[in-house]
């Protein structure tokens, strides 16, 4: 199972949250949101329990990055945070 870590949690993770969390649920696992928002990730941990009963999964503030690659050991990072 690969493990994901998604980092940025506006509009553009919604796609990746809900394919990891029902499409692909069998090969991969949500392991951590980073933001600076927590009420975004706080919201993405209610969306992934309403749509396949996962648990909360832990939360990082953006300058927390190496803290959560330290914690959560994920597989791959999902950046989608805003152009600049």
């Amino acid at each position: 199972m690969k493990r994901y870590a998604i980092v940025g949690t506006g509009s553009r993770a919604g796609m990746f949250v809900q394919a990891l969390a029902t499409t692909y649920k069998d090969v991969a696992e949500i392991v951590a949101f980073c933001d600076l928002s927590h009420v975004r990730m706080n919201w993405y941990n209610n969306k992934i329990h309403q749509l396949a009963n996962i648990s909360p999964r832990p939360t990082y503030h953006s300058t927390q990055f190496d803290q959560m690659i330290a914690e959560t050991r994920p597989d791959v990072v999902i950046v989608t945070t805003i152009d600049a």
